[in-house]
């Protein structure tokens, strides 16, 4: 299976990771990452926050929320997300509603690179 996907900078307050973001035009949020990358980014869950997902097989479950700070090295721009950590297999996965936010904030739209399997930004101006 081939997935779309882009390339970021995930930091917290005390670490940051390069990752390779898979894109889920099925998934309605901003950012979900798993475990495993959360614990690497020595991200903390916000105290009192949580949130009930329901996971593609219309399982609910119960996940933890974190600040993170997201990049993007091809334009430039890094956002402040709160993002749901997981118990899954791929390490990052971004949702339709923040891939709308950076474009809005960009003036570009979304360009699928099918040669490439990857999604670029391109100006509107």
């Amino acid at each position: 299976m081939k997935y779309l996907y882009l390339d970021c900078l995930l930091q917290s307050d005390s670490n940051s990771r390069y990752l390779r973001c898979v894109v889920d035009t099925g998934f309605d949020g901003d950012l979900l990452i798993n475990a495993k990358v959360a614990q690497s980014l020595k991200l903390i869950p916000i105290p009192g926050k949580a949130s009930n997902t329901i996971l593609g097989d219309g399982k609910a479950i119960l996940t933890r929320l974190a600040n993170v700070i997201f990049e993007l090295p091809e334009i430039a721009a890094s956002y402040n997300v709160v993002t749901v950590i997981l118990p899954q297999e791929i390490d990052c996965i971004l949702g339709t509603a923040f891939l709308e936010k950076i474009c809005r904030s960009n003036k570009s739209n979304l360009v699928v690179n099918y040669m490439t399997n990857s999604l670029d930004f391109v100006s509107m101006i």
